[in-house]
């Protein structure tokens, strides 16, 4: 029943934060432009389900990708693993926190952010924003150059075979997702500038 609950607790707080990050982002999402980016944002990278059996699969990935794809594919692979791996420790954290408080499934905004502050984890949420700014910006980079989508596509079927194409999928639909876009500056200059008011105004009140 305890864990149970825990693990409730954990998409609980995922889903409490996914709708935050659409709140947040509701501007660009309302854009032609943008509102590809922010659905895959929201839905895949960041979403209410538990991402962990993508997120270890990413890690399997990542040993071998670099004699199918070249090294500036396995860095950016490398970026979005630590910043999940960073994301799960820190959520995992927060739930215990929250726990610590007594708080129900169903925690409201106060609760949220007290043990938000008890984690005391400002610096390692500076260091998500800056991970998270540096995944997408070489995201971007990466998918602009030629060939790069035909590999992972090839790619992609290949693991289909393999009944282990979870990760190819996810990496696919960021390829065609971000080469959509002209630019991804404005989206990263607002994801640094707002997530660093949100963190440091919930420290500051604490």
């Amino acid at each position: 029943m305890d864990t149970l609950h825990r693990e409730d607790l954990y998409l609980s707080v995922k889903s409490y934060q996914t709708e935050r990050l659409r709140t947040t982002y509701a501007d660009f999402a309302a854009q032609e432009e943008w509102k590809d980016v922010c659905w895959f944002f929201f839905e895949r990278v960041y979403n209410t389900e538990d991402t962990r059996t993508r997120d270890a699969g990413m890690q399997r990935l990542h040993h071998h990708l670099d004699r199918f794809l070249g090294g500036d594919v396995v860095r950016c692979l490398g970026a979005i693993i630590k910043l999940q791996q960073l994301t799960i420790q820190l959520d995992l954290k927060l739930v215990a926190d929250l726990r610590i408080l007594q708080a129900p499934v169903t925690f409201d905004l106060i609760q949220y952010e007290q043990a938000y502050r008890m984690g005391n984890n400002y610096q390692a949420r500076i260091d998500q924003i800056e991970v998270l700014v540096d995944a997408l910006q070489q995201g971007f980079r990466l998918f602009q150059r030629f060939g790069i989508g035909a590999a992972l596509k090839a790619l992609h079927r290949f693991q289909k075979l393999r009944g282990d194409a979870l990760v190819t999928g996810f990496l696919v639909e960021a390829h065609d997702i971000l080469t959509e876009l002209n630019e991804i500056t404005p989206l990263v200059q607002a994801i640094e500038t707002r997530e660093r008011e949100r963190l440091d105004r919930i420290y500051q009140f604490g």
